[in-house]
């Protein structure tokens, strides 16, 4: 269990059963931090909280490709967009 600041914002980094959680925790008071992250640690032992990790490990290739590539559409030109679809297939 670890809380930690990134500029003005806490953080938490903390593992469950071998499982390693790093986390935004959306605040700046120190206090709101720690309530917020035993909520997440609760969360993460009763099973309900998934590792930002196991988001694509689970899918599909080609599901996984489709959801990258709609995310960095928004922040990539058309050239770089076609681009990087041409790379993933």
């Amino acid at each position: 269990m670890a809380l930690y600041k990134r500029r003005k914002t806490w953080w938490t980094d903390f593992s469950v059963n071998g499982q390693r959680y790093r986390q935004s925790l959306d605040t700046t008071d120190w206090r709101q931090a720690q309530a917020k992250e035993k909520e997440l640690i609760a969360q993460a032992t009763n099973g309900n909280l998934t590792p930002a990790s196991q988001q694509f490990s689970r899918l599909a290739f080609r599901v996984a490709v489709e959801r990258y590539l709609a995310n960095r559409k928004l922040d990539l030109s058309l050239p770089s967009h076609k681009k990087e679809t041409q790379l993933l297939v």
